[in-house]
């Protein structure tokens, strides 16, 4: 969640009392499914259709927009106002779309999309009414419940969401925290990158493709220091947009190499715009290395990788910087 700043003066000195105060209204929305995505991990995908109808799916949106899902629910939920649509044009001059998904015929005005969705899929995930804020790459940065138009009548609590943030997609850049993500690696099993926190320093390093010939050099290499990083608590995880079964997949090509750390197939580009290995939804990886301490915080990035001593020059910055014991 957001921490919420206020100007001093006028209504805005104790409009987080009013906000809070509706939303926790709607407390018990809180209680989601079990699969319903936290903050840090991928936002289920979609393919709806608006009025017209146009099929817009989630993956339009992905390295060129970020979104505010509105998800309502049985009752109404708010009017859209005059007040509504101006904050909805701020949010889209930020270069965010905001979305309204429900099941009802009701359509809301520009700049908003009205997207049906009749199976009621995302609210039975998330609940509903409920306010989603997706990255430009795709993942979940924020969750809250929305109160009904009965509790709120003039809207105020979607009007302060909307206005409140600025595009939510974290910044990538050496000094600030790394950006969290959720991912399934290449056997199932999930990696976190906040579960590393106060324990691992991580390298995230990306590649083009499997069994390419730099790109075995690469991985090569990090693998022959594998021991060393240990020795320097720091975990090793490896990206490519390739799937991860099939002959040509990360897993067959972990086997051909014996690497040693975990492979994470990123085939929607999502983990790679995060860190901006790619720049458009067609693009192969870039190859690079991000170095991310204990803390969170990136602390170096590595655009110009030589694959074939690529675990050596990393150890040596990690000895550089400090990270290892």
């Amino acid at each position: 969640m957001y921490v919420l700043r206020f100007k001093t003066g006028g209504w805005r000195r104790h409009s987080h009392v009013l906000v809070w105060a509706l939303l926790a209204l709607c407390a018990p929305l809180r209680a989601q499914t079990v699969d319903a995505p936290r903050v840090g991990e991928l936002a289920p995908p979609f393919d709806l259709v608006t009025k017209g109808p146009e099929h817009i799916a989630s993956s339009d949106f992905v390295g060129k927009r970020a979104q505010f899902w509105i998800l309502q629910g049985e009752q109404p939920l708010a009017k859209a106002d005059d007040a509504l649509v101006k904050a909805a044009q701020k949010a889209l001059t930020q270069g965010i779309a905001p979305i309204v998904i429900g099941s009802d015929q009701t359509v809301w005005p520009a700049p908003f999309q009205t997207l049906r969705d009749d199976s009621k899929a995302l609210s039975r995930i998330f609940g509903a009414p409920m306010f989603v804020a997706v990255d430009r790459a795709g993942w979940v940065r924020d969750v809250e419940p929305l109160p009904l138009q009965t509790d709120d009548p003039d809207s105020f609590a979607l009007r302060f969401l909307l206005e409140r943030t600025a595009d939510p997609t974290p910044i990538f850049e050496v000094g600030k925290a790394a950006p969290d993500f959720c991912i399934r690696d290449a056997n199932g099993i999930w990696r976190r990158l906040s579960s590393l926190r106060g324990r691992k320093n991580l390298v995230l390093t990306f590649f083009p493709r499997c069994f390419t010939g730099k790109c075995k050099s690469h991985l090569s290499s990090l693998r022959d220091s594998f021991g060393s990083f240990q020795l320097a608590d720091t975990e090793v995880w490896a990206v490519s947009v390739d799937p991860a079964g099939g002959e040509t997949g990360q897993k067959a090509f972990a086997q051909s190499l014996q690497l040693p750390f975990p492979m994470l197939p990123d085939e929607g580009r999502n983990l790679c715009f995060l860190y901006g290995a790619v720049t458009t939804p067609t693009d192969l990886a870039k190859r690079q290395s991000v170095l991310i301490d204990k803390d969170g915080i990136v602390r170096f990035i590595d655009r110009e990788v030589a694959p074939e001593t690529h675990g050596e020059d990393l150890l040596a910055h990690l000895k550089e910087l400090g990270m290892m014991p």
